[in-house]
């Protein structure tokens, strides 16, 4: 993809973005539930002054699911998200719970805790080498597309503490629809879908 700067001579070098180095460790101001809220020092590399940001991470790496069942229907959860204060619908995902899980282990997990039992029979990460990123996020979140999915047999896994859910399939088709059209408000659900539906489109899927 070729960039276009429309800004030109001193203008144009005055705003050009550099990389700006950490200074000293993170402070760590609250942490809970795999999560962490913590202040970080950057020097500017444009007036060697030091910055101070407040950044939001996970303890580990974390994962998001788009997950297609063996009846090509997408599985969906809802759940109350405090933050925003309303019950978001969402696709499955989490963060890792113990040392040396890999993105695909967390992936496969969260599916299974969050669908009670469900399991894919194909693996494709959407993004090989990176994740995810928001511009507060220190951690990126890794995206994956399982097909095939079917509910095991057996006790279904257990859910995390304080963790309630409602399952729902829905026709890809809608669950797009809804993405595009407003009714899915879950940032990272509707980056990964676009990703999904692209990778699906180019292995001859029609969305």
């Amino acid at each position: 993809m070729n960039h276009i700067n429309i800004e030109a001579g001193a203008e144009k070098e005055k705003n050009k973005p550099k990389p700006w180095k950490k200074m000293g460790a993170p402070r760590i101001l609250a942490e809970s539930r795999g999560r962490k809220l913590f202040i970080q020092q950057y020097i500017d590399p444009h007036t060697d002054e030091v910055e101070n940001f407040t950044l939001f991470g996970f303890t580990g790496l974390s994962s998001i699911v788009f997950a297609v069942t063996t009846e090509e229907k997408v599985l969906v959860v809802s759940q109350y998200r405090h933050a925003q204060d309303f019950i978001s619908l969402e696709l499955p995902g989490g963060a890792s719970k113990y040392l040396g899980q890999s993105p695909e282990d967390i992936a496969r997990e969260e599916l299974a805790e969050e669908t009670r039992g469900y399991e894919p029979k194909t693996v494709i990460p959407l993004m090989k080498n990176n994740g995810l990123v928001e511009s507060i996020l220190a951690s990126p979140i890794h995206p994956f597309l399982f097909l095939g999915c079917r509910k095991k047999s057996g006790n279904p896994a257990k859910r995390d503490k304080g963790e309630y859910i409602e399952l729902f399939t829905l026709a890809i088709e809608k669950w797009i629809a809804m993405c595009q059209t407003g009714q899915i408000r879950d940032v990272r659900s509707i980056a990964v879908t676009v990703l999904a539906q692209g990778y699906l489109n180019s292995i001859g899927w029609k969305l």
